[in-house]
């Protein structure tokens, strides 16, 4: 068989599969047409169908695929997987977009707190941060796009940030400290000297929340697969 390095035993399991099906392969040549007993061609299809269900319990489906085209059952081989990959390939792009769904559901609170972080340390008249804070924050509002880079080029996105910060407006993260997450971006009037208690406030909180994320967080329990669970682990 071409392209496969097959061990002694999956040669033995598979040789007789390829003789098997090279013979159907004979009987198949001439077309339904040919064949008188329409009951006998159905029942070939079936069996062709079984035995490529046992070749690729022995080898990859992708080689078994070659092995068989070279046999001349491609097209068989093809409309007895086709429904089957469709339908895994449909199941994974669901199961990618609830991921994606749930992880910008994350990214967007940890993009309010930043906001957030951020407008709380200007009331506080800590308008100039320096590293790590500064680097911390800004992980915060845009450690998304580090994890999904293609968000960066989407225009819709930019919105999304905007209508999630908005939306979460009634969670003070900072008790006392009223007003709008949006002012994180407005003009600023004179403030007092920086209140020196503000930066282990804004350490006590961010901790707080990324640390109940990951301690109560179902969604998080498999951080294999999970991009916004190592933005956490990183946070």
């Amino acid at each position: 068989m071409k392209g496969m390095s097959l061990g002694s035993g999956n040669t033995s399991e598979i040789s007789p599969l390829i003789l098997a099906l090279t013979c159907i392969a004979a009987i198949l040549k001439p077309g339904p047409a040919k064949i008188s007993c329409s009951q006998f061609f159905s029942m070939i299809l079936d069996i062709t169908g079984k035995l490529m269900d046992m070749m690729v319990e022995f080898i990859p489906m992708h080689h078994a695929y070659h092995s068989i085209k070279d046999i001349g059952l491609q097209r068989e081989f093809l409309i007895h997987f086709g429904p089957r990959a469709a339908a895994c390939k449909i199941k994974m792009l669901r199961e990618q977009k609830r991921v994606l769904e749930r992880d910008l559901a994350i990214f967007g609170f940890f993009i309010a707190l930043g906001r957030s972080t951020q407008s709380f340390l200007s009331a506080n008249g800590c308008d100039v941060i320096e590293d790590p804070i500064e680097g911390f924050i800004r992980y915060l509002i845009g450690g998304s796009v580090l994890y999904y880079p293609q968000l960066s080029s989407i225009s819709s996105y930019q919105l999304y940030v905007e209508v999630v910060c908005e939306e979460l407006d009634w969670i003070h993260f900072y008790p006392g400290n009223i007003g709008s997450l949006k002012q994180a971006h407005g003009h600023k009037s004179k403030k007092d000297p920086p209140n020196a208690e503000a930066i282990p406030q804004v350490l006590d909180v961010c901790s707080y929340w990324m640390q109940s994320f990951i301690k109560y967080s179902i969604w998080l329990e498999n951080p294999s697969n999970v991009k916004a669970a190592r933005f956490l682990s990183k946070g």
